[in-house]
C-alpha cells in the first residue's frame, strides 16, 4: 500500500477550508435565507423542506448546492486523512 502521509497531511488545510465554508454557507442559507415558518408544518414535519421549496425555490436550490459542497469537500477531507494515517 502507498503511504501517503506527508503530501496527505499538507493538503488537508486546502480540503478542509472549502468544508467548513460549506457547512457555514449552508447554515446561514437555511436558517436566515429560508428559516423555519409555522406554515411549513401544515402537511407533517415529513413534508418541511418541500415546503420551504416550493416557498423560495432558488434558495433551496443554493442551499442544496452547499449542502453537496460539504459532503463532497467533508468526503475528501475523510479520505485524506484515511490516506495520512495509513501504514
Amino acid at each position: 500500500m502507498i503511504s501517503l502521509s506527508a503530501s496527505a497531511f499538507r493538503w488537508l488545510p486546502v480540503a478542509a477550508a472549502p468544508a467548513s465554508l460549506a457547512i457555514i454557507g449552508l447554515a446561514v442559507v437555511g436558517l436566515a435565507g429560508i428559516g423555519n415558518q409555522a406554515g411549513d408544518h401544515a402537511m407533517g414535519d415529513k413534508y418541511v423542506e418541500l415546503l420551504q421549496a416550493v416557498r423560495s425555490p432558488a434558495l433551496h436550490r443554493v442551499e442544496m448546492f452547499f449542502d453537496v459542497a460539504g459532503w463532497l469537500t467533508g468526503g475528501l477531507v475523510i479520505v485524506l486523512l484515511g490516506a495520512a494515517v495509513s501504514p
